[in-house]
């Protein structure tokens, strides 16, 4: 696993197709992929913010364009399949689609927290993207800085 994140990381920005994209996914033996970026993990938001604050804070996040090499993980690992479905069809999750709590969930949620942008939602979508070439990611941001 730790082989393709460092390849993703290496190749950051290298265009590629979505047949490429999906050789290099399945390169990685197993039903699971190491996520390229660092990890940090949830608890030091879920210590700060109620989970019905977050939510209402989603609902409001501004889109924004942002660097995929600026991430950092709230999860280590992702589902292959899921990665793959995501290559397929970048576009899955249909705009405007929303959780059963009603937050928007068709981008994915970046987390500006302690001067860093944690993906709290999206690794699967953020993922397949790397692995397209892509540079950057479109994500509802959360600035818990200034909340």
């Amino acid at each position: 696993m730790r082989a393709l994140g460092a390849w993703s990381r290496a190749n950051l920005g290298a265009s590629r197709s979505t047949q490429q994209a999906i050789v290099l996914l399945r390169a990685n033996p197993g039903p699971r992929v190491a996520l390229p970026w660092r990890w940090i993990g949830p608890e030091g938001i879920k210590r700060e913010f109620r989970e019905g604050e977050l939510q209402e804070l989603i609902k409001r996040a501004p889109i924004r364009t942002i660097p995929i090499k600026s991430l950092v993980g709230a999860q280590h690992t992702a589902k292959a399949g899921r990665v793959e479905s995501y290559i397929r069809k970048p576009n899955l999750i249909p705009k405007g689609s929303t959780s059963p709590g009603g937050w928007p969930i068709d981008l994915p949620i970046c987390m500006h927290w302690e001067g860093q942008n944690v993906l709290w939602d999206g690794n699967h979508r953020s993922f397949a993207q790397l692995l397209l070439g892509y540079e950057t990611i479109r994500v509802r941001y959360v600035n818990l800085d200034d909340a």
